[in-house]
């Protein structure tokens, strides 16, 4: 391999990788039904009144640099210096998640009950600057390059129960439920290191390294064919939790302010499996000189040395990160509703997601929301479209997202989201 085709090939992986991977989900703040995981009470706060079923799934799709324009053109011009430029010491971040969720409610004399489910998972990996920078910058003699990315995964299944009940102008509401890890990893982390040495000799290494947790044996599929087996895998790693929320909400579906506590922990999930997996291969160089005289590849590559290894015995206790929000309704407007809203979330890291969202208050208005906000890493804009005719109800929403602020409105990300729901 001569330096040039190691260069490709490095080149194409980190392209490939941009975009095997999907999103960061974007969804705009509401006080509707659909949005229960920001206050459980909005499973009271719907036009429907007596019985609402409703199914929301969401998925989309963001990076750090490409946008649509550069991806749909007849010729795809990739511009490392661009690039290395545009990302910033962030690094180039990438993502996927999955939304799903179901639920349904029923409501008479001021309570509420029901029942619901929601598979969420998430995953981001972040190519260090540095790494980008080798391709475009070249190795100085002497001086030691290294660099440190981000890697992690986490998918839940969650499914539980709701209660609510009216007191006067306010309503109350919380949902009890279990989760449980499909996928959940920590310490994933990927170290490369890299130097040019007087003597003409280049050096290389990278290390990847992370530990994955899971309720299912994912090693052997197959061992988990029986549903009676999932069924009593799921139930034994399975955590408990209850999130507990109120609004105040003199006309039943415009509350006009309210509060929540979300993710409180009655009992950790225990995964019953887990593993440990490593990687690490290392490449080396005589110079350029060398191998062009002795017709010798540029870089003599190691084979990877990878271990995949079973935890003989799991003792990890994983919670859903507790978070605080709230939200006020600037009502007095016309035409439109102003709502700001934030929450604090206490997860691995903790930090504060925020924004505002405007909705109309009158019809056809009502039918068109927009929103701005901050979410986990990414700074996101959407428009959310919504026909409610009291027994049906659908809507979409289209957002876009990126790790910059300067980049929300930009192609990087595009997110979407579905709503349906019936009822009276």
């Amino acid at each position: 391999m001569n330096k040039r085709t190691f260069y490709n090939s490095l080149r194409r992986f980190i392209l490939v990788a941009g975009f095997a991977l999907l999103t960061m989900s974007a969804a705009a703040f509401s006080t509707d039904a659909f949005n229960h995981g920001d206050n459980p009470v909005f499973l009271s706060t719907g036009s429907r009144s007596l019985l609402d079923i409703s199914v929301n799934p969401g998925i989309g799709l963001t990076n750090s640099y490409f946008t649509l324009d550069k991806i749909f053109t007849p010729t795809i011009i990739i511009d490392f210096d661009d690039i290395y430029e545009s990302i910033g010491t962030g690094g180039y971040r990438i993502g996927t998640t999955i939304d799903t969720h179901a639920h349904g409610t029923m409501h008479l004399f001021g309570i509420g009950v029901g029942g619901y489910a929601s598979v969420t998972g998430s995953a981001r990996v972040t190519l260090p600057q540095e790494m980008i920078g080798l391709l475009t910058q070249g190795i100085e003699l002497n001086n030691p390059y290294e660099g440190t990315g981000e890697a992690f995964v986490q998918t839940f299944v969650e499914y539980g129960g709701y209660g609510s009940f009216q007191l006067g102008n306010f309503t109350i509401g919380t949902k009890i439920a279990r989760y449980i890890p499909l996928a959940y990893t920590k310490n994933g982390e990927a170290l490369f290191e890299a130097q040019a040495n007087q003597d003409g000799t280049v050096t290389a290494s990278a290390t990847v390294s992370a530990q994955l947790y899971s309720a299912m044996d994912l090693e052997n599929p197959d061992s988990m064919m029986d549903q009676n087996d999932i069924l009593r895998y799921l139930s034994e790693s399975g955590g408990t939790k209850f999130d507990i929320g109120f609004v105040y909400n003199p006309d039943r579906n415009r509350p006009l302010w309210g509060a929540s506590l979300l993710n409180i922990p009655l009992g950790a999930a225990n995964p019953r499996f887990g593993w440990e997996y490593s990687a690490y291969a290392e490449a080396s160089s005589d110079g350029a000189i060398n191998a062009y005289e002795n017709d010798e590849e540029f870089f003599n590559v190691s084979d990877p040395v990878t271990d995949f290894s079973a935890m003989g015995t799991v003792n990890e206790n994983i919670y859903m990160p507790f978070t605080a929000g709230g939200f006020y309704r600037i009502a007095f407007l016309p035409l439109v509703d102003i709502i700001p809203h934030g929450a604090f979330v206490f997860g691995p890291t903790f930090h504060m997601d925020a924004g505002v969202t405007v909705e109309g208050n009158v019809f056809p208005l009502s039918m068109i929301s927009l929103s701005l906000q901050h979410e986990d890493i990414s700074w996101q804009s959407a428009l959310g479209l919504n026909l409610n005719l009291r027994l049906i109800e659908i809507g979409a929403e289209i957002s876009t997202s990126s790790p910059e602020l300067l980049g929300m409105f930009s192609s990087r990300g595009l997110n979407f989201k579905l709503e349906a729901a019936i009822g009276f």
